[in-house]
């Protein structure tokens, strides 16, 4: 209590460090994000290709990190794959420090894959086709309130999204 208040000294601050760590801990939360996405549960392994012009961020010390935060089998690191690997054959991930490929072939059964995203969009579809018939209605949209009828707009222009989001998850398929 009656002890000095400690002085700040260049020497304890690590700030190459700390940038180094964020860009590892942004491409975790990517890679994490995107297997959610794509519904792998976190007990498949994959390996993660990282290509980065910040080789000193994800050097063999992050490695651990990547194995043990993002389901990763191993990790391989570089400037430039030269096309062994790309988004044609592996889900792609950009970050400000990164782009990471997780081949898709370790991800997905492909076959399971195209069935649940079937299922999906046939129900975004009946949602879609619900919601414009609601809007295509002249009563609902001349007696309901201007928020309710935006409300209903807002979902379909959202279904609509997801219905183009999946198409296209479907065509990489």
């Amino acid at each position: 209590m009656i002890s000095d208040f400690p002085k700040f000294s260049d020497a304890l601050s690590f700030t190459a460090d700390a940038v180094a760590t964020e860009r590892v801990i942004a491409v975790i939360k990517a890679i994490r994000a995107r297997r959610t996405e794509m519904n792998v549960p976190p007990s498949r392994k994959t390996k993660v290709f990282i290509e980065t012009k910040y080789a000193e961020s994800f050097g063999e010390a992050s490695y651990p990190f990547f194995v043990s935060l993002a389901s990763a089998s191993e990790v391989e690191t570089a400037e430039s794959f030269g096309g062994r690997v790309s988004a044609d054959n592996a889900a792609q991930i950009i970050t400000d420090a990164a782009t990471v490929y997780l081949p898709l072939n370790e991800l997905v059964d492909t076959a399971k894959e195209k069935e649940r995203l079937t299922k999906e969009l046939d129900k975004v579809r009946a949602e879609i086709a619900r919601l414009e018939g609601k809007l295509g209605n002249p009563g609902f949209t001349a007696k309901a309130p201007a928020a309710v009828v935006e409300g209903e707009r807002a979902k379909l222009s959202k279904a609509q999204e997801t219905e183009a989001g999946i198409l296209a998850a479907l065509s990489k398929l």
